[in-house]
């Protein structure tokens, strides 16, 4: 992943619920042009940390055998501005989930406050049809041991998760 909106995993409850953080600092390029002398972080990428995080809830879930893509968003609400310094404290669940689709229910909060919520829907490829060679498939599994790194892990009993 060359744009990664997700530093670290908090919790993770396995195809239930994630949280997850994001810390915005002063001295990333995306606050550059993004408004010189009064930088906030594009709604865009607000909207990418809370679809990472979904994607890192599903994809472990599924013990990365299949990739989730975003395929629909509903319900985007954006609260107030994100500025650097800021922390994204991102939480989410599950709201659906059969054979192929997953549907998630998405928000960051700073400082307590929601600052950007959604309803994220996923289909389930295999994850072949996107990472096509094994070593892109390890790179996936290792960013999600890295990610996973001292979270609060449930619902795996007997299953294997990346971190383990």
């Amino acid at each position: 992943m060359a744009f990664s909106f997700v530093d670290r995993i908090l919790s993770l409850e396995r195809c239930s619920g994630i949280r997850a953080q994001r810390c915005f600092s002063s001295g990333e390029e995306l606050f550059r042009d993004h408004f010189p002398g009064n930088p906030i972080v594009p709604g865009s990428l607000l909207l990418e940390s809370l679809t990472q995080a979904a994607t890192v809830l599903i994809e472990v879930s599924e013990d990365c055998k299949r990739k989730a893509v975003p395929v629909f968003v509903d319900h985007l609400k954006y609260r107030r501005k994100v500025r650097p310094g800021d922390v994204l404290e991102m939480e989410g669940r599950t709201l659906e989930w059969e054979d192929d689709v997953v549907r998630t229910d998405m928000a960051g909060r700073v400082g307590g406050d929601v600052v950007v919520q959604a309803v994220i829907a996923f289909a389930l490829l295999p994850v072949e049809e996107i990472h096509r060679g094994a070593a892109d498939r390890e790179a996936v599994r290792t960013r999600y041991r890295n990610l996973l790194d001292g979270a609060a892990i449930r619902g795996f009993e007997g299953a294997e998760v990346p971190s383990r």
